[in-house]
């Protein structure tokens, strides 16, 4: 999901999907700074996921602030059951 800084409020607003984990995975775009006019914040978004049980799975590049000042990452949350899998 790449919502240019609004994941929080469409994240809220799937919010029985996610207390329901009707959704495997979500895959999040997450900007660390003011890049675009609104942002979203990842504790808030952890806040939200975690709601529902989902668990940070994975993350999609090195986080290097010196090289490169746009500090995003692709987040991969996974729920519950697609995470037992994975790791049982």
């Amino acid at each position: 999901m790449d919502t240019q800084g609004y994941e929080e409020p469409i994240l809220r607003g799937a919010k029985n999907l996610i207390i329901n984990q009707k959704i495997d995975l979500i895959e999040l775009e997450i900007i660390l700074g003011d890049y675009y006019e609104k942002s979203s914040s990842f504790k808030k978004i952890e806040d939200i996921l975690s709601l529902g049980g989902y668990r940070l799975l994975a993350l999609d590049r090195r986080l290097n602030i010196f090289e490169n000042k746009k500090f995003y990452f692709n987040a991969i949350y996974a729920s519950q059951n697609v995470y037992k899998k994975i790791f049982n």
